[in-house]
Order: C-alpha cells, then structure tokens, then sequence
C-alpha cells in the first residue's frame, strides 16, 4: 500500500480530531454535547473496517493508526461513561435507527 500526502494529512487530522476530544474530556470534565451513542457507532466502524488487522499486514504505520483508533474510541468511552453528563439529552436510539437496518440490508443483499 503506497504512501501519499493526502491519506498522511487525513489520518493526523483525525488523530488530531481524537487527541482534542479527548482531552477536552479530561479539561471540562463532562461530557455535555458529546454522544455517547455516535462513540459507539464510530467504536463499531473501527472494529468492523479494521478487521484485516489480524490477517493482513500491511506496514507498521498502517496497523499502529488501526490499533491506536480503536483505543482511543475505547477511551473515549469510557471516559463520556465516568464524566458528569446528562443521558437524557444522550436520547437517539442510534441501534434502532441505524445499525439494524444496515443488518438487515447486508444480510439481504448477501
């Protein structure tokens, strides 16, 4: 897999994106206006899109980005569950609007 500018710019801007997110929970505290429900979403995103993590290598930049994008969106977590927030403002049912119907389309073009 070849290198190019345009990927390196895109993957240390959502590393920067992270990283930001991130530490933006460990200055304020809470998480109010983060959803904890689309971390979740982006959580099933990693894992699914990097499964050839396991059986193909492709170059330690690519699998260290890979490994580091689903810790940080386990942190990420895990952080949003710990810090002060309201789940009532948390309220779009994100499995029921969206990942079951992505199933059921999957399975029925499969």
């Amino acid at each position: 897999m070849s290198q190019n500018i345009f990927r390196f710019t895109g993957d240390m801007c959502r590393l920067l994106a992270k990283i930001l997110l991130l530490r933006r929970l460990y200055t304020a505290r809470n998480a109010q206006g983060i959803s904890l429900g689309t971390q979740y979403l982006y959580l099933l995103v990693c894992i699914t899109r990097y499964t050839d993590l396991f059986t193909t290598f492709y170059g330690i930049y690519n699998s260290v980005l890979k490994i580091f994008f689903i810790a940080i969106e386990i942190c990420l977590i895990i952080k949003i569950k710990r810090s002060d927030r309201d789940p009532e403002l948390d309220n779009f049912p994100a499995i029921k609007c969206l990942v079951l119907p992505c199933l059921l389309l999957t399975l029925v073009q499969s």
